[in-house]
């Protein structure tokens, strides 16, 4: 395990692919201040592109950055009618498995009119070599070696915090669909994953990552890049990889090998402050005893890039999924799709049911028009 060579491996991987005028989907995340450290050390000048609104912590740190080392900077947003025209090719390209929630992958960089023509540096599987996803310091160390009670209760916990329909609310899904989410399809879902973590904790998860979320989640969201633009991702290296599994964990919680990398590339991007830091202005060079508590996170800022839950509770969301519930009718029934809009617009939290619902009706729209093409 050598963390400089790790680095070395990185900004060899970087300098390949960055071309002259590369882009940078940039956030206030030290994913992409990885990525920018590498490219200003090696003295490439690359475009920022961040999305959100002019108030948001994303746009607020990026602006200053790029004022303060001379990047061109834009801010790429999308709004609702983006929303519709594009859902039918996302849907075809996703196979209704990246939920509306998510939809943003697709549409930002089409609207930021970036082309294919440039590199567009994306920093998914950054967190690969961080704590992600079971970062708190020396309680994960302790829960890794319990390896088998700490998967129960992870995943149990991963899959009972945010339940896409309450239990009343299964009664008006699918039998087939009810068997896999009430408590004895949980328990079985709980039972599949933990298999699938190899009777590990820590380095069982990073697993997953690679092996089940990375296909998965983070395919689609690199297909959605894909369609618009010549995505790169430094992160997803092979020899990357090789070296940052064999790092310790000393280096993987806290993000620590990230604020390694930012410091010996570029340490002027540490004095901007960092989501949910303990410093104020600044990243810290190393994270803090119990970094990863609410008394040290002092700058805690939320994630105010996604409009779904304002969305969803407009009436052109509503009626939509109104009109189209026949469509959805062998999943759920219509009188449940209407108690969960009326919940999300009485002030209950429901994006993840209503993107759920919308993502499956587009989706069977899809393919009714794919299927009448063909006849």
């Amino acid at each position: 395990p050598d963390p400089e060579e790790a680095l070395n491996v990185l900004n060899e991987e970087v300098a390949f692919w960055a071309g002259d005028t590369p882009f940078i989907s940039f956030s206030g995340g030290l994913d992409s201040r990885v990525m920018l450290s590498s490219l200003l050390k090696q003295g490439i000048k690359p475009n920022l592109m961040t999305r959100g609104t002019d108030e948001s912590f994303d746009v607020v740190v990026t602006r200053q950055i790029a004022s303060k080392f001379g990047l061109n900077h834009d801010v790429s947003n999308f709004d609702m009618d983006d929303f519709f025209q594009h859902a039918s090719d996302i849907s075809a390209l996703t196979n209704g498995t990246m939920t509306a929630r998510h939809w943003h992958t697709y549409i930002y960089p089409l609207n930021s009119g970036i082309g294919k023509d440039n590199v567009f540096f994306a920093g998914t599987l950054g967190e690969f070599v961080r704590g992600y996803p079971f970062d708190k310091g020396f309680i994960s160390k302790i829960s890794d070696k319990f390896p088998g009670p700490s998967l129960s209760k992870f995943w149990m916990t991963k899959l009972t915090r945010h339940p896409t329909f309450t239990d009343e609310e299964l009664n008006g899904v699918t039998p087939e669909l009810k068997a896999q989410l009430d408590d004895n399809g949980t328990h079985e879902q709980v039972r599949r994953l933990s298999n699938l973590c190899h009777g590990k904790f820590l380095s069982g998860l990073r697993r997953f990552y690679i092996e089940q979320r990375i296909p998965s989640f983070t395919g689609n969201g690199v297909k959605m890049y894909l369609a618009s633009t010549s995505w790169v991702s430094p992160f997803h290296s092979r020899k990357w990889i090789n070296h940052v599994w064999r790092l310790g964990d000393r280096w993987k919680l806290g993000d620590n090998w990230h604020r390694y990398a930012v410091q010996k590339n570029f340490p002027e991007l540490l004095a901007f402050q960092e989501r949910n830091g303990s410093a104020e202005g600044r990243i810290v060079p190393r994270a803090p005893f119990l970094y990863w508590t609410p008394m040290k996170k002092r700058f805690r800022v939320p994630k105010d890039n996604n409009l779904s839950e304002s969305w969803y509770r407009t009436d052109r969301i509503s009626d939509f999924v109104i009109e189209n519930a026949d469509e959805i009718d062998d999943i759920i029934d219509r009188e449940t799709v209407k108690n969960i809009l009326a919940s999300h617009l009485e002030g209950t939290n429901r994006s993840r049911s209503v993107a759920f619902l919308l993502t499956m009706i587009f989706w069977k729209l899809e393919v009714k028009k794919v299927i009448s093409i063909a006849s």
